[in-house]
Order: C-alpha cells, then structure tokens, then sequence
C-alpha cells in the first residue's frame, strides 16, 4: 500500500509540472484512475485478509480442541460398545419381568 502511495505522489508531483505532452498527461490520468479504483477497492480486500486471518485462527483453534476432546476420549468407551453393554442389561433391573395381578 506504502508503494502505491508514492507512485500516487510521484504522479501528482509530475502532473503539476507545466508543458507535459500529451502522451505524459494520458499516462498521468491512468494512474490517477488506477488509484481511485486502488483506493475504492481496497477496504474490501482488507476485510477478506481480516476474514481470512481469523478463519486460519478459528482452524488453529478447532484443531487443538479435537486433539484435546481426542486425549479425553480416549479413556472412555465407544458409544456402540455402550449401547451394546446395556442391550446386556434389563431395561429396568429392580422390577420383574413377570406382571402380577
């Protein structure tokens, strides 16, 4: 951005030199459009560059917290090995499995 700044003075600066041909005022003009388009078109790309930088971010963090859920997971039983250690069980032990009337 620095580097276009100063393309954008340095186009000033000869612009304001009297006697430019007309080949050099032309070339003066497209800078100037260049840096307007430059300048409109700017704050759009620095919002996608802060989008992207908290995206990359937000990955870094996610990563770490599926290592970490990983290491605590680890210690506890798959949920089909749960889920086939109750089928073992009565669904409720305390009560008989005959009605009485």
């Amino acid at each position: 951005m620095e580097e276009i700044l100063k393309r954008v003075a340095a186009a000033h600066e000869t612009a304001c030199i009297p006697g430019l041909d007309r080949v050099e005022v032309q070339r003066l003009h497209a800078v100037a459009a260049l840096s307007k388009t430059y300048k409109d078109l700017l704050p759009g790309y620095l919002n996608y560059s802060e989008i992207e930088r908290k995206l990359n971010e937000l990955e870094v963090k996610y990563d770490a917290l599926l290592k970490e859920k990983g290491k605590d997971d680890a210690s506890k039983p798959v949920s089909g090995q749960v889920a086939e250690a109750r089928a073992d069980q009565p669904a409720n032990p305390t009560t008989n499995s005959t009605i009485h009337f």
